[in-house]
């Protein structure tokens, strides 16, 4: 009170707190969820999250081909196969013309060992789109057999060559090395495998992920570092490695 008269507030901060009120309050847009999305998939591959981003974008505009496309190639980080296909179709099904969707769902399907991968291959470089060219061009020169007969010959080989282009293009993509190293150890490399879960640490410090996969794979091989991946990933709060302790607990 002043002279018996109510203080009036400041009109700056009176602007400055309305629109601080407003901005909270405001909702996403749906370029905005895809940003969000796309921002978490890559910067810390949470794929859960990154789902109900793309889904969120997808709800606001259904006409997101690429929203389709990301939250595909989330599903499929998860292992959920069949989620993925059904957005990566969508995504083709929307830009018809996009080599890029044809050439992710072929990779897929090649993944399953599905005949079908050589159509979209086949269809992703007709658009003109290189990676499949390079792909098919090199199945062909490989083997006098035509690409459709070879293309489905290591569907898990075909997902290391991906990672690694990936890697090449971009180096400091800690969850590239994870997925490059689940695909190694899924064909019993090993070494390989490891060298991929520890260069994403290096990368990544605080990548729980890495630390839950490197950590199993050195139990299974019987290593006593593994404890120590295990407890970090726990530490961490990655809820799988803490149920890998509990499961663990109860056989012994």
């Amino acid at each position: 009170m002043v002279n018996g008269r109510t203080k009036k507030e400041d009109p700056v901060g009176f602007i400055s707190r309305l629109l601080r009120r407003k901005a909270k309050e405001r909702l996403f847009s749906s370029e905005e969820w895809f940003h969000e999305g796309f921002s978490i998939m890559h910067s810390s591959s949470d794929y859960e999250n990154a789902i109900k981003a793309f889904s969120s974008c997808i709800q606001m505009d259904p006409s997101n081909a690429r929203a389709f496309l990301n939250r595909g190639i989330s599903y499929e980080c998860i292992n959920n196969m069949k989620a993925a296909f059904a957005d990566y179709s969508r995504a083709i099904e929307l830009l018809p013309e996009d080599g890029k969707a044809y050439y992710i769902r072929g990779m897929l399907l090649s993944r399953l060992c599905d005949a079908m991968a050589i159509n979209d291959l086949e269809k992703s470089a007709e658009l003109g789109y290189k990676p499949a060219k390079n792909l098919l061009s090199k199945k062909a020169s490989q083997s006098n057999k035509s690409p459709q007969i070879n293309i489905d010959q290591s569907p898990k080989e075909e997902a290391i060559q991906v990672f690694t282009e990936s890697i090449r293009l971009d180096p400091s993509n800690a969850s590239t090395y994870l997925n490059r190293g689940m695909a190694y150890e899924r064909i019993n490399y090993m070494q390989q495998a490891i060298a991929d879960y520890s260069k994403a640490i290096e990368l990544a410090p605080d990548y729980a992920k890495a630390y839950y996969a490197r950590g199993t794979l050195l139990w299974y091989l019987h290593d006593e570092a593994s404890t120590e991946d295990l407890m970090k990933a726990v530490e961490l709060g990655y809820r799988l490695a803490k149920d890998f302790f509990d499961q663990k607990t109860i056989h012994e």
